[in-house]
């Protein structure tokens, strides 16, 4: 993990708000329990997937990712904040055959979006090539690349890239001095459809904070799509010496949610608004989560639909959930708060539209005023026996004054004008002549 110092007692009490929302990552490397100098696959079920003669082993020192608001990426707060833990260190006097690769596994991703990040550093030693290549990958196994991350160095600089699959190597434009510590993240979007998944490179990413629109390095979306499912994290270190990078890696994690990377929990919040039996709730909920469900109270069941029409007026209980990930399995917030709807009936709202019966020319007309639209409206023509004569309209009401009329021809008598709207029903009488 990440090692702190000094901690304020208010970055430590907002550090355990993080811990109690944070879930556990798909894979984390702390580098704890290793002892400097000992082989990575001594522990944590890492194997060396690519052969080599030389050991990849711990180093003794370890690295902090802060930024200006001194906001550590920490992939394990739940950790002991004092402990010191260490890192692996890439040499590249040992690359070539000389080392081989390393791999790991977890649990296998074949939807939504998988991260990668890492804290890592370049030593004093830096290679003069320019072509560069990957050094860290997530896919199926040791052969089979989702996602790569690349590094070359320019004119004594770093500069890093990204590969989707087996598509095209593209670079950031950025570079960065050696002796500088970042944090780099990769995240692969698995995409339901052909040659669509976005791969993504940020480097050092704002902490707290959502995660960034404009990416390091983004691989075309239109390269050859991984096939399969991710479930192995490989750290490449069989490449020439002239590509390999000298440089420090630690906390490495493996997740689905930014959440976990950027120290920002989600907290779920909504707003509520309600005319007659349709409501309409906003969600203002912050942190990182790629998903959500409104509970609307009412046993109609969970919803990502942000209006409701409730079948009769009451006080409900409504809840907002939010989940890490696109299945609605994970849930990591949940607030809920009542709202109160009502049915309101045409007699009770003069300010929405009046209706009256008016005589002209001896013909009672039926006439609505409305100061606002008004959903569907059906006016029907009912005799003294309860039978529908006519239905004279059936459609929406805008602005404005409107009358109506019969178009058949009605026997002198007592009549009914009968109106049924989202607002109600009003029955009015009209005397035919």
């Amino acid at each position: 993990m990440i090692k702190k110092y000094l901690l304020t007692t208010a970055f430590i009490a907002c550090l355990v708000n993080f811990s109690m929302a944070q879930v556990t990552p798909l894979f984390l490397e702390d580098f704890s329990n290793h002892t400097p100098g000992s082989n990575l696959t001594s522990l944590h079920n890492w194997s060396q997937c690519a052969s080599g003669t030389n050991q990849l082993l711990i180093d003794g020192g370890n690295f902090d990712y802060p930024n200006s608001n001194n906001v550590l990426y920490d992939p394990n707060p739940l950790g002991n904040l004092q402990n010191a833990y260490y890192s692996i260190y890439f040499d590249s006097t040992m690359a070539g055959n000389g080392v081989g690769g390393y791999c790991n596994t977890f649990n296998a991703v074949s939807a939504g979006r998988i991260y990668l990040a890492f804290v890592y550093q370049d030593s004093t030693i830096h290679r003069a090539n320019t072509t560069g290549d990957y050094f860290i990958t997530l896919g199926s196994n040791w052969t089979s690349h989702a996602g790569r991350i690349l590094v070359k160095y320019v004119n004594g600089d770093a500069v890093f890239g990204v590969r989707k699959a087996t598509g095209t190597d593209v670079w950031g434009t950025n570079a960065y001095s050696k002796n500088s510590t970042h944090l780099l993240v990769m995240v692969y979007d698995i995409k339901p459809n052909t040659n669509d998944d976005v791969v993504r490179l940020y480097v050092d990413p704002a902490l707290p904070g959502p995660e960034p629109m404009t990416p390091e390095a983004m691989a075309p979306v239109s390269d050859p799509d991984f096939v399969g499912s991710i479930s192995n994290l490989y750290i490449r270190l069989n490449m020439s010496a002239a590509e390999a990078p000298s440089c420090f890696i630690d906390n490495i994690l493996v997740d689905t949610t930014w959440e976990n990377i950027s120290a920002a929990p989600c907290m779920a919040s909504f707003t509520s608004a309600s005319t007659g039996l349709n409501a309409t709730f906003t969600n203002t909920s912050t942190g990182s989560y790629h998903s959500f469900l409104f509970d609307y109270g009412d046993a109609t069941g969970q919803s990502n639909v942000n209006t409701h029409t409730y079948a009769a007026a009451g006080t409900f209980n409504v809840c907002l959930t939010l989940y890490k990930d696109q299945t609605a399995n994970n849930p990591c917030d949940t607030i809920c708060q009542s709202i109160t709807v009502t049915s309101i009936g045409i007699n009770d709202v003069k300010n929405n539209f009046d209706a009256s019966v008016i005589y002209q020319n001896e013909i009672p007309s039926l006439k609505i005023v409305s100061n606002n639209s008004t959903n569907v409206i059906k006016i029907n023509l009912i005799n003294a026996l309860g039978q529908t004569v006519e239905t004279i309209y059936n459609g929406s009401i805008t602005a404005g004054e409107r009358r109506f009329t019969p178009s058949v021809k009605t026997t002198s008598g007592l009549y009914f004008y009968q109106l049924v709207s989202d607002k109600g029903n009003k029955t009015l009488k009209a005397f035919f002549k």
